[in-house]
């Protein structure tokens, strides 16, 4: 479904994903996406990247050969070339970057073509109201990770409404990297994210819980 919608929404803003295009995967994780694109798009050329060399070394070992995958790390820097893609996109990455998110949103302007399309998701505002025990995060914080703790969150904070800051961000106790759960509201996406693009589009719900962002560079 997200390789479909990726396909669909770009379309809609003036980019055709075809044999000739190249995309990139900015924390594929498995390749959960990005080998949706290897199996159905033929002649596209595919990158990926994620902050854990297990997955990549994964990716390397056991999908397609042609799909280029590399380790990156949390410092906004990827080696890649000025202007060379027609898509990046991330799935919840953005919802784990507390510092240099906007260092991150201008490396992946930079890498893009003119015309090109960052497809992000990121918890938002709409999170927010559906915070309850039906969504992982709302565990996630209440619990933390392997079920030890790690934010001082209570139920009734949580059900606090609206989202009481335009910008959340909850810290591990405990990780050094990949430490953070972000929400962040749809005029701070607009005003923060938007000036960086030429465009900026939300779609609510857009990867279940959370929103998808579409930026279009200049």
């Amino acid at each position: 479904l997200d390789y479909l919608l990726i396909k669909q929404r770009s379309q809609e803003h003036g980019v055709e994903i075809s044999r000739t295009s190249k995309i990139f995967d900015l924390g594929c994780a498995s390749g959960r996406v990005l080998r949706h694109f290897s199996a159905q798009e033929k002649g596209i050329e595919i990158w990926g990247s994620d902050i854990n060399i297990r997955h990549t070394e994964w990716i390397r070992k056991h999908l397609a050969s042609d799909i280029k995958i590399f380790q990156s790390t949390s410092l906004p820097s990827l080696p890649l070339e000025d202007n060379y893609f027609d898509c990046v996109y991330a799935f919840s990455v953005f919802s784990h970057i507390d510092f240099l998110e906007h260092a991150w949103l201008l490396e992946l302007k930079r890498i893009l073509k003119p015309g090109g399309i960052a497809y992000l998701t990121t918890h938002t505002e709409n999170t927010w109201e559906m915070m309850d025990e039906t969504i992982p995060i709302y565990e996630a914080l209440l619990k933390g990770r392997n079920h030890i703790q790690q934010y001082d969150v209570t139920p009734s904070f949580l059900a606090t409404k609206p989202m009481p800051k335009e910008k959340m961000v909850f810290t591990y106790k405990t990780a050094k990297t990949y430490n953070s759960n972000v929400f962040l509201s749809s005029d701070y996406l607009k005003d923060a994210w938007g000036r960086f693009f030429e465009g900026i589009d939300i779609y609510i719900g857009g990867h279940y819980y959370q929103d998808v962002i579409l930026l279009k560079k200049a």
